[in-house]
C-alpha cells in the first residue's frame, strides 16, 4: 500500500516570498517609469533613493529566495492510497470494479531542482503530479498529490502492474509512470 499527500490549491490568492519580492520590483518598476514619462529624466532625490533601495532589496531577497523550495500556493490536506483492490480518496473509498481507467501525469518531486524559476525557489515542493480515474458511472475525479522524491512512485509498484493487469492503466501510461520515477 502506497500513500500520497493530497495537494489542495487555494480559492483566494496566497501572498508567498516571491509574490511580495515581485510585487516589490514592479511596483519600484512602475514608479520609475511614471516618473520618467512626467518629467523625461531622473531627478536624485530622496524619495527616488528609497525606490532605488526598495528595489534593490527585493533583487537580493529574490536572489536569496531562490536557494529555497518554494512555497506552496494552497495546503496539503488528506491522503491517497493506492491498494490492489481500491483507491482510497481522504474518506472515500473507490473500488477497483468501478473504475474504468487510471491515468498518472507525473512532474515533479519534492526538492527536485528547477533551475529556471526565479524568484519562486530552485527547489520544487512536488506537487505537480496528478492522478484522474475515470468511473464506470462517467464520474472523473482527478487528484493533484505530492510527491516526497523522485523514485516515490516505485513503492506503489505491485499495484500499478495490478491495474494494467485488470486493464485499468494503459501499457503507455504504466511505463511513463515507472520511467518518471527512475
Amino acid at each position: 500500500m502506497g500513500q500520497f499527500s493530497i495537494y489542495k490549491k487555494s480559492e483566494k490568492l496566497v501572498w508567498t516570498r516571491s509574490r511580495i519580492i515581485l510585487a516589490a520590483l514592479f511596483f519600484s518598476l512602475l514608479i520609475f517609469d511614471i516618473e520618467y514619462l512626467c518629467y523625461g529624466e531622473f531627478k536624485k532625490n530622496n524619495f527616488n533613493y528609497f525606490i532605488g533601495g526598495i528595489m534593490y532589496v527585493a533583487f537580493i531577497a529574490g536572489m536569496i529566495n531562490n536557494f529555497f523550495e518554494e512555497q506552496l500556493k494552497g495546503h496539503l490536506e488528506g491522503k491517497i492510497f493506492f491498494e490492489l483492490d481500491h483507491i482510497r480518496i481522504g474518506d472515500r473509498v473507490i473500488s477497483l470494479e468501478t473504475i474504468n481507467f487510471i491515468e498518472f501525469m507525473l512532474g515533479d518531486y519534492k526538492g527536485m531542482i528547477i533551475t529556471h524559476n526565479f524568484p519562486y525557489g530552485m527547489f520544487s515542493a512536488g506537487v505537480s503530479n496528478r492522478v484522474s480515474l475515470v468511473l464506470q458511472s462517467g464520474e472523473e475525479i482527478t487528484v493533484i498529490f505530492q510527491r516526497n522524491y523522485e523514485t516515490e512512485m516505485r513503492k506503489i509498484i505491485y499495484q500499478l502492474m495490478h491495474y494494467r493487469e485488470k486493464e485499468k492503466m494503459t501499457e503507455k501510461n504504466y511505463f511513463y509512470t515507472i520511467n518518471q520515477s527512475k
